[in-house]
């Protein structure tokens, strides 16, 4: 019997930032674990991510995302992109100061020869108001090792919000 358990690995706190990553070496983990905490933006906007090469964002258009949104005042909507240059999500109210708020589970991404992947779940207020969470998975359609993740909101600042990264033992 095995058991696994998440190993700290590095942490950043925004305080009205454009952008906020959390990377590390993860050629120790075959998954990883993002936490997203209360990212609050300046204005209500979309939030967006990217996988991190190096600590840097990966801007190319190689994105591929699926995902099941769940608003609470209206239709449940099936979602998705193909060939983007991130992930985009929920437009996230800047007034409640509830933020955006989710689990990533990220896998492949130590592996310079296949391409890495994630999954999420998110529960945030959104702009309509109302609550909203959801979950999905993106693909990074790029062979290239990748060490985290980066936000930024489609306008304005991240005004707070911390993001912890955890690798899984094996």
């Amino acid at each position: 019997m095995s058991s696994n358990s998440l190993i700290y690995l590095a942490s950043s706190s925004a305080s009205s930032s454009s952008t906020l990553s959390v990377s590390h070496s993860l050629a120790d983990y075959d998954v990883a674990c993002v936490i997203v905490n209360n990212l609050v933006p300046s204005t209500d906007a979309s939030i967006r991510w990217r996988v991190t090469q190096s600590g840097t964002p990966d801007t190319t258009s190689n994105y591929q995302n699926a995902r099941r949104d769940m608003p609470a005042g209206a239709a449940f909507q099936n979602n998705e992109a193909e060939n983007a240059d991130y992930v985009e999500n929920a437009t996230v109210e800047s007034s409640s100061n509830l933020g955006f708020n989710a689990v990533f589970w990220l896998y492949n991404f130590a592996n310079a020869s296949e391409y890495s992947y994630a999954n999420w779940q998110h529960a945030t207020w959104a702009s309509s108001p109302q609550a909203f969470g959801g979950y999905g998975g993106f693909i990074h359609a790029e062979v290239a090792a990748s060490d985290g993740l980066s936000f930024y909101y489609s306008t304005g600042n991240i005004a707070s919000g911390e993001l912890t990264l955890y690798g899984v033992s094996k």
